[in-house]
């Protein structure tokens, strides 16, 4: 389609947004989202579900946006915002440095380990000369492999989630245990044992249990 249309599309959308028309400016965004960016799309429907006090479905947007690749002060601000206004941000930044670390590296996407796995080998063909002992080579070699193993055996088994209400987390997959933590709406959170119906939140550890997984949305 031609850059007129992308044009005409997007002055639409902005008529209706300015007016206070989110409903139509919405209806406009999702029947025209192949025209957009992804990351660019997501940012322009959170904002329009902010400003309807859709609140969860706003954060879940600007999340997908950055991981969708649209970073920008604007998506950082808006985040934020709606971050505290949903008042999780407290409870999201309270972790030790460990679950700070694993709460990154899961949500570090595939390419970003791979990229680093092959620096490592690139380092490794320009030294290894140097490296004359062969067991230090195959210990090099699985050092090399580590992030890309990092990645498939640990970082793919978790997902990370938003709470899409507040909702109870239970000491077991099943409501017949006690209620041990209660979930506020649009919480990020990131689990990963998983059976028919019920998922383990591991992160934040302060609110790890079990919660339906009907009551969460994927990143």
């Amino acid at each position: 389609m031609s850059n007129n249309s992308n044009t005409n599309i997007l002055t639409e959308f902005r008529v209706f947004f300015n007016a206070g028309e989110y409903d139509k400016a919405k209806e406009v965004l999702i029947s025209q989202k192949h025209l957009f960016d992804p990351g660019v799309y997501e940012y322009n429907l959170g904002i329009v579900n902010y400003k309807t006090g859709n609140l969860v479905s706003a954060r879940v947007n600007f999340e997908k946006a950055q991981i969708k690749g649209f970073y920008s002060k604007e998506v950082k601000e808006a985040l934020k915002e709606v971050k505290s206004e949903l008042g999780v941000i407290s409870l999201e930044e309270v972790s030790s440095p460990l679950n700070s670390f694993k709460s990154f590296s899961y949500q570090v996407p595939v390419e970003i380990y791979l990229s680093i796995t092959l620096l490592f080998a690139i380092l490794f063909t320009i030294f290894r000369k140097s490296v004359t002992s062969k067991i230090l080579r195959v210990f090099i070699f699985i050092i090399i492999l580590l992030p890309t193993i990092f990645f498939y055996k640990e970082v793919q088994m978790k997902k990370v989630e938003v709470a899409k209400e507040e909702h109870f987390v239970f000491a077991g997959p099943s409501k017949m245990f006690e209620q041990v933590q209660l979930i506020p709406a649009g919480m990020k959170i990131i689990t990963g044992k998983e059976v028919p119906g019920w998922k383990y939140i591991e992160i934040p550890e302060s609110h790890s249990g079990w919660i339906e997984d009907t009551q969460l949305e994927r990143l």
